[in-house]
């Protein structure tokens, strides 16, 4: 024989237990129904946050970007000035060593005339050295023109080596000048 629900939960003897029972099933009829209801509002929470995240990070990597094109907006400005700068600066370098050069020149000339009205002896003595002077006074020059097309980075390099032929050439030109200028008097 098959009993009802009712049968099962309705002792004969005890109708506090059977309210009790009733109790008892009711609160787990809620709680069955209630923790799907639980689940979707911890679901919600979840998918409320991961939208949040998605959205912050979605924001800070459009800020990074942005971030980034100004600072690459700077570094270009800032190249510009350098190049400017670096152009104004080769140009005034380059403008003050042909002034050394023309002045190199003046003290050649200078020199060839002491050695022309010194004796045979100094003349002979002298002409290699404004030979040597001549020489080098070409090679500034071809160095100056070199310099001319000197891209940046090769720029520091040549502009060392033309410092250094103009300031051997002017040490050397002045110790001629001296020799030049004694032996013009020991001439006389």
């Amino acid at each position: 024989m098959q009993r009802t629900t009712r049968q099962i939960f309705q002792p004969q003897n005890s109708p506090s237990l059977a309210r009790a029972l009733r109790r008892a099933v009711t609160a787990l009829c809620i709680l069955l129904l209630a923790s799907p209801v639980a689940g979707c509002e911890k679901a919600k929470e979840r998918a409320k946050q991961k939208a949040k995240d998605k959205a912050k990070d979605e924001a800070q990597m459009a800020v990074d970007k942005t971030v980034d094109r100004a600072e690459m907006g700077v570094m270009a400005a800032e190249d510009k000035v350098r190049q400017k700068l670096s152009k104004e600066e080769r140009e005034k370098f380059k403008k003050k060593m042909k002034e050394k050069a023309a002045e190199a020149d003046k003290k050649i000339d200078e020199l060839r005339v002491k050695i022309k009205k010194s004796g045979k002896e100094a003349r002979e003595k002298m002409q290699p050295t404004l030979d040597k002077l001549q020489t080098e006074r070409k090679k500034l020059g071809k160095e100056l023109d070199k310099l001319s097309d000197t891209s940046s980075d090769k720029w520091n390099e040549g502009k060392a080596k033309v410092k250094k032929l103009v300031d051997g050439l002017d040490g050397t030109l002045d110790r001629a000048l001296d020799k030049a200028g004694a032996a013009a008097m020991t001439a006389k």
